[in-house]
């Protein structure tokens, strides 16, 4: 049965290459829908698809790394800055801060990250066979050399993207003791935002968190060992309203140990991970610590928030056991984390 498409592969000697180029570049934008809203049947850009591609299929979790081979507009509120957003904003990726705040923002696939990853590839293939079944046979290769090569030329002429940088604060971020309205609905929110997309915990884990930073922030006002601090990020524009965009919680009752102390409720908002916000909520904590004597700090985290263990290290907690544990209906490494004053430290010496 002969091909519905013939391949031209010679042009005449002297024709110029250019406008069959042009057209055949044209027709491909076309036929693989670029034209369109959203790519490779789903409800995501080309941008944002392309970027799934290059962290999931590729390994380019790297901010800096990402933007460059997108080769998309850097600026603040530019086409990769939008292509993020959106798949941060759809829950199909999350961002992990740096262990080190100097270094760049890197991204993973949350799964449902993962099954759009898994569809996108399936149409991808299917399309590619339905054209190559449609083309002369044994035409695959010189199809694939010829594709190859113009891309590669392309790209070696291709002017470099402008900078990316880490976004910074749209304004300062101060933090503040005390209850304030939408404490715990912020708090909820925040946990949610994120472990609701990488974990998938829903409305049990809402409740049970709810059940539990409620009845701590009521019980503030009977036991001054009690505390939780809010990460105040100030208005865009004057006499907007400041916005809750990090918490953390101190129980001194819950583990029923005298003199420990129990951290719980501590996440930031996803536009100030890995800018030092953290690391300020941290540090209102272990102040006020050395303030009323405590003499150990537990704290409970999960293996795989890597950046989070190495700034609990790093504020001088040190890893005193770790077991699977099965939370939500998800297998999860569970770590306990201790901070223990010293003889030194010890305010009655």
């Amino acid at each position: 049965m002969p091909s519905v498409i013939e391949p031209t592969l010679v042009h005449p000697a002297g024709q110029d290459p250019i406008p069959p180029i042009r057209d055949a570049s044209r027709k491909l934008v076309r036929e693989l829908g670029f034209m369109r809203r959203t790519l490779a049947g789903t409800n995501l850009s080309a941008a944002a698809v392309h970027a799934l591609l290059e962290i999931g299929d590729h390994g380019i979790r790297n901010r800096v790394e990402l933007h460059a081979r997108l080769k998309l507009d850097g600026a603040r509120g530019g086409d990769f800055e939008a292509a993020v957003a959106e798949l941060l904003k759809q829950g199909e990726i999350v961002a992990e801060p740096p262990f080190v705040e100097s270094l760049p923002t890197s991204y993973r696939l949350t799964p449902q990250g993962e099954s759009t990853l898994r569809s996108v590839n399936a149409f991808a293939v299917a399309r590619i066979q339905e054209a190559l079944d449609a083309a002369a046979p044994g035409i695959g290769e010189a199809i694939a050399l010829g594709l190859k090569a113009y891309a590669e030329a392309l790209a070696a002429t291709s002017p470099a993207p402008s900078p990316v940088a880490d976004p910074q604060p749209r304004t300062g971020v101060r933090v503040e003791p005390g209850y304030r309205p939408g404490f715990l609905a912020r708090t909820l929110q925040m946990h949610m935002d994120y472990y609701s997309a990488t974990l998938n915990w829903g409305l049990s884990f809402e409740t049970s968190l709810a059940r539990d930073f409620g009845d701590l922030i009521k019980r503030l006002e009977g036991n001054p060992d009690n505390q939780i601090w809010a990460a105040l990020q100030e208005p865009a524009v004057p006499g907007g309203a400041e916005r809750i965009v990090g918490t953390i919680l101190l129980d001194a009752e819950d583990l029923g140990e005298p003199g420990t102390a129990h951290i719980r409720g501590f996440i930031m908002d996803e536009d100030v991970r890995g800018m030092g916000v953290g690391k300020k909520l941290l540090g209102a904590v272990l102040e006020f610590v050395e303030l009323r004597g405590f003499d150990k700090v537990v704290l409970f985290t999960m293996g795989r928030l890597a950046a989070a263990v190495y700034m609990y290290r790093k504020a001088g907690f040190e890893l005193e056991g770790e077991k699977e544990e099965n939370l939500w209906d998800q297998q999860v490494t569970v770590q306990k984390f201790v901070w223990k004053r010293t003889r030194d430290e010890d305010p009655s010496v």
